[in-house]
């Protein structure tokens, strides 16, 4: 399966009076078999006990185990291939998944709860043999291309040559508010796990008389952050690539 992770405006979860809030930065994270695996969850907020759970395609997601005051509880004994720890940076918490095998490949969720049920947005672990050690993941590149018709335009973020088939878009304003009302998100191509590189399109439709800037954002493994902008300098083309790196 191919995925495409778009972040969703969930509202934070509140603890004791303060906003619980799990943050995975990674879409994924690419390993070879028998390797080991780190899959990090950003904790804003304080919680008590951490939650992992594990959700391969075609099932359910299942809870792989908990910590909670430095100790590990595993919902399985075959499950202690997984452990989990607090980072030293205590708003940091880790899985860890060793000796990598074909059936590891799955999403990872960290979790938190007190009266409500809370996730991080996921990490996908992709379990490939085209990792040797001088291997570099290629540079993802985005273009804008811009439309009008009547009365509305529309922008499409076109994103190529990334790898894994693992990216997580969305669409902000200037001012860093997420849109995604009028957003289209297109299937990543080609429709396959065995190519080399991959490419994925969102299309953002607005008011032609909107006359606002707006911003692709893509985020792909190793937490490498990339944008395009609607709006580019007087005399270039929309139809222009452009990259800018955060």
């Amino acid at each position: 399966p191919l995925f495409i992770l778009m972040t969703s405006l969930s509202l934070p979860l509140f603890v004791d009076g303060d906003a619980l809030e799990l943050t995975q930065s990674e879409p994924s994270k690419t390993r070879g078999k028998t390797r080991t695996a780190l899959i990090k969850c950003q904790v804003t907020g304080t919680t008590a006990v951490m939650h992992w759970y594990r959700h391969k395609p075609g099932e359910g997601p299942e809870r792989i185990l908990y910590w909670s005051a430095g100790k590990v509880v595993y919902d399985k004994e075959s499950d202690k291939k997984f452990s989990a720890r607090q980072e030293s940076n205590k708003n940091v918490y880790s899985l860890t998944i060793d000796d990598i095998s074909s059936d590891d490949a799955a999403m990872y969720y960290c979790a938190s709860w007190d009266d409500a049920h809370l996730f991080g947005s996921g990490t996908r672990l992709v379990v490939s043999g085209k990792l040797p050690a001088n291997y570099s993941t290629p540079t993802a590149q985005g273009e804008m291309l811009h439309h009008v018709e009547d009365s509305k335009e529309t922008y499409v973020c076109l994103v190529h040559n990334f790898f894994p088939n693992v990216i997580r878009m969305y669409w902000e304003d200037k001012e860093g508010k997420k849109i995604s009302d009028n957003v289209v998100q297109g299937e990543v191509w080609p429709p396959r796990e065995d190519a080399d590189s991959y490419s994925v399109s969102s299309w953002l439709t607005v008011n032609k008389d909107s006359n606002k800037e707006y911003i692709c954002q893509y985020e792909r493994e190793g937490s490498v952050k990339q944008s395009v902008h609607t709006q580019l300098p007087t005399g270039i083309s929309y139809i222009a690539k452009t990259v800018y790196i955060v």
